[in-house]
């Protein structure tokens, strides 16, 4: 379940973060993610969107972790959209706002 959950968030991302604006149907996109947080909210089993939660959660941990010996962080590079968007996953809020 976890590769699916996975493949869920991924998903997710794409849809909101890297689609090409010159080839990016905003209508499409609006509809997909909808449907998702509907399909998430109606048709997953609690397993499923806890699953879906703890892999946001991860994202989420490994997007704000601290700076590594080298002094890296990916934090610089996560926008506040961003992390709003995998809160949202990683407390159930993306499907409980569906239903």
């Amino acid at each position: 379940m976890k590769s699916l959950a996975a493949e869920v968030v991924r998903y997710l991302w794409a849809l909101v973060f890297l689609a090409d604006d010159t080839f990016r149907d905003e209508n499409f996109v609006a509809d997909e993610i909808e449907r998702v947080s509907f399909e998430m909210s109606d048709q997953y089993s609690p397993e499923e969107q806890q699953a879906v939660m703890t892999e946001a959660r991860a994202w989420l941990a490994a997007a704000t972790a601290e700076p590594d010996a080298d002094g890296y962080t990916p934090r610089r590079l996560l926008t506040p959209e961003q992390r709003e968007f995998l809160e949202s996953l990683a407390t159930g809020a993306f499907m409980n706002a569906a239903g």
